[in-house]
């Protein structure tokens, strides 16, 4: 099992002239990362359930608060995105809208070539600190 450090939000500060967000952070907490495996031998995966309650247990939130806690965060995020924003979390990553070009695939059923339509996609890029921590 491994103990993985995380901090609490303090404060989200919206930068209009360069269209982004950066989260201010002031306390460290830590929880235990979980199982690398689940029972059918796939990777684990921590859900929005699981994070809700490692934070309320971690922070002594009632899971209720830490839920409405996360949910705006997560709300402030995608509102962000969805202005064309980019939210930068320092120490963590960037979350940004990219766009990706039309372009042409194939049917690989039925070989058919197709034309694959221009998109808006989100993208991360991990910080400088969760790179070393996850290569560590």
């Amino acid at each position: 099992m491994r103990i993985v450090p995380l901090r609490r939000i303090t404060t989200a500060i919206r930068i209009p002239s360069e269209s982004r967000i950066i989260f201010a952070f002031d306390e460290v907490f830590f929880y235990n990362a979980g199982q690398p495996e689940n029972k059918n031998g796939r990777k684990y995966i921590l859900t929005k359930n699981e994070l809700i309650k490692t934070v309320s247990d971690n922070t002594g939130m009632t899971q209720k608060v830490a839920e409405e806690a996360i949910g705006a965060a997560l709300n402030v995020i995608a509102n962000e995105l969805e202005c064309g924003g980019n939210v930068q979390i320092l120490g963590f990553g960037t979350f940004e809208v990219k766009e990706r070009a039309a372009r042409t695939g194939r049917n690989p059923h039925t070989g058919e070539t197709i034309e694959i339509p221009a998109a808006k996609v989100v993208s991360f890029k991990a910080g400088k600190a969760l790179r070393e921590r996850i290569n560590n």
